[in-house]
């Protein structure tokens, strides 16, 4: 599939600047050969005289408008080669003052020897811009002017064409029902925005802001789960031994929570340490957070741990209504002729429920604009 992406940053007005991208993706749920590739990355920028933009931060270097060769993103086409990844664990680079956000990869398969936290290296895009600005300001984002929409011509065909291929014989799917399908990939996109180089973080609400277009008042996407990676129909477990001594196995609890001692497990149905027949256990259809629990494991006791205090690591996302809210929202300090880092990601949270292999080969468009709120002392 040829992949597009477009980034312009733009005036709109007084002193704004306008990021807009447009994205099509075409992925798997932590599936190691369905990812996202990239053919092209234009990067163009415009600002007003008020406001300047580079990709440095030497004073010469900015400009009102800017342009990348797209052969740079090409050379390292590897890169941007997406699948899910996570913010999970965003404490421990956000506490040691990193530049770049870091990124968690939960699609391998848990193990008893690991730490089970890989750090993720592709699979989501990133990107420097430094703003500067002739006098003191807060920056923010223009959620009027801002977009976060479905390719519906894209879906549509996808849809047809997944409609008509051997893959959709078993599913019976109708072309509405895939393109339903598909469209839910915009829910698991996500953009973050870093801050960097600010010392007086009174100035901000955070230093790291994530921006999911899609939620609403009552929903929450926490790091923590049983996961049938390694799609056999049944949720991943590692060995162990039991009160015994002897050997036995337990489902793994992937993700982050605040203390692994207060996991409970309920005892196996079948004790023993064989696997049950596998064709009890129900076929893959893409989706690792469903699956069976196997009868001769330890399995995870989602109640009795919460009980005992086990707390998910929820991710904390802004809303589009809190992104321009002065206490909540996103607020950039700007300083006059003071270069400001900030750190631009786009990716897909691994952990969004609708993060399933129905979204492969979706498509969406987002644009990003940034404005001028107020004058900052």
């Amino acid at each position: 599939m040829t992949i597009k992406r477009r980034f312009i940053i733009s005036s709109l007005i007084s002193v704004t600047a306008l990021l807009a991208v447009s994205l099509s993706f075409s992925l798997a749920w932590y599936s190691g050969g369905d990812r996202l590739s990239i053919s092209m990355v234009d990067l163009s920028v415009r600002t007003d005289p008020l406001l300047k933009v580079s990709t440095s931060n030497e004073l010469s270097t900015f400009v009102d408008k800017l342009d990348l060769n797209s052969d740079e993103y090409e050379e390292e086409s590897e890169k941007f080669l997406f699948k899910p990844v996570s913010t999970m664990y965003r404490e421990d680079w956000l506490n040691s003052d990193a530049d770049e956000p870091v990124f968690y990869d939960s699609s391998f398969v848990a193990s008893v020897d690991g730490d089970n936290r890989l750090e993720a290296t592709q699979g989501f895009f990133q990107k420097k811009i430094y703003l500067l600005t002739e006098q003191n300001y807060y920056v923010g984002l223009d959620v009027e002017k801002s977009l976060f929409d479905n390719d519906e011509t894209a879906n549509s065909l996808r849809a047809q064409e997944i409609y008509a291929s051997k893959e959709n014989e078993e599913m019976q799917l109708s072309v509405d029902e895939i393109k339903e399908s598909l469209n839910k990939l915009r829910n698991c996109l996500r953009v973050s925005i870093l801050i960097n180089d600010v010392e007086d973080v009174s100035k901000m609400n955070d230093r790291f802001n994530i921006i999911n277009p899609t939620k609403e008042a009552d929903d929450k996407v926490y790091f923590g789960g049983v996961l049938d990676n390694d799609n056999d129909g049944y949720f991943d477990t590692i060995p162990i031994h039991d009160q015994s001594g002897n050997p036995a196995k337990a489902e793994y609890l992937y993700g982050e929570v605040n203390d692994r001692s207060y996991i409970k497990y309920q005892n196996p149905e079948i004790p023993g340490y064989e696997d049950e027949k596998k064709e009890t256990a129900s076929k893959f259809h893409g989706n690792s957070f469903v699956g069976d629990h196997m009868k001769s494991a330890y399995t995870f006791d989602k109640t009795a741990s919460l009980t005992n205090n086990l707390e998910f690591k929820e991710e904390g996302a802004l809303m589009l209504d809190e992104i321009e809210d002065w206490d909540k929202g996103i607020k950039i300090p700007c300083y006059r002729n003071q270069p400001r880092e900030i750190v631009i990601s786009i990716y897909l949270e691994g952990w969004d429920l609708d993060c399933i292999n129905g979204t492969m080969g979706a498509s969406f468009n987002t644009k990003l604009s940034f404005k001028i709120i107020r004058g900052l002392i």
